[in-house]
């Protein structure tokens, strides 16, 4: 190589040297950014967990409420009850941002709170994901024989429904609310609702569980 191809290979290799440099800063700073998002998904989704477990009566709930709407995490909206008695109380967090770049499937979590007639009737904890929905609900002033069923509802993916009366033990009732936080935050790693809430599991193996669907 002459001296004069050599001089016009330095200005070519110091831009490729700075192409490269420009994206490997560029995946850096983009895995940060989408590993930061994907944790403050997954922590606002604990939070909302948490905070439902928290609910054992109407103060509680608006106690609880009121703690939603001061998160920068959390999207809430309020509907009038489908039996026009009442107002049911969202908040949810997801995965949508991440979920659009087709890195990760779409996973959300929802809290709904419902009150008939000014008084807490259930709380119901939606755990989303494509392939392993589960729904946990907890009921106030109802009686019945059961504490504690599993069912499933028809869905093109069976959606496996945990139900719980709020004077079930202390023990049992946390299990209930037991979500594997690795299933929020890789949906990918959780393909049954046994692996999102270990206590479908136990219903569904130990004879406690009904069989109905809806």
């Amino acid at each position: 190589m002459t001296e004069s191809e050599r001089g016009r290979s330095l200005p070519n290799d110091r831009r490729l040297r700075w192409v490269i440099a420009t994206l490997l800063a560029a995946s850096i700073v983009g895995t940060f950014a989408i590993s930061a998002y994907a944790i403050d998904f997954c922590v606002g989704a604990s939070e909302l967990i948490r905070s439902a477990c928290e609910i054992r009566n109407d103060e509680d709930a608006h106690r609880e409420m009121g703690k939603w709407g001061s998160s920068s995490r959390v999207e809430t909206w309020t509907e009038v009850d489908d039996s026009d008695q009442g107002r049911n109380y969202y908040a949810r967090v997801s995965n949508r941002r991440i979920a659009r770049l087709r890195l990760f499937p779409l996973s959300e979590l929802t809290v709904r709170v419902t009150f008939r007639d000014s008084t807490l009737f259930c709380v119901t904890v939606d755990s989303y994901s494509p392939v392993a929905p589960v729904v946990v609900q907890e009921w106030f002033g109802r009686t019945g024989s059961n504490l504690l069923w599993l069912s499933y509802l028809k869905a093109a993916v069976p959606i496996a429904r945990v139900q719980l009366h709020s004077t079930l033990v202390e023990d049992q009732r946390k299990k209930a609310f037991a979500f594997r936080k690795r299933c929020l935050f890789v949906p990918q790693s959780c393909r049954t609702a046994e692996d999102v809430l270990p206590l479908v599991a136990e219903l569904a193996h130990g004879g406690k569980a009904g069989n109905a669907t809806r």
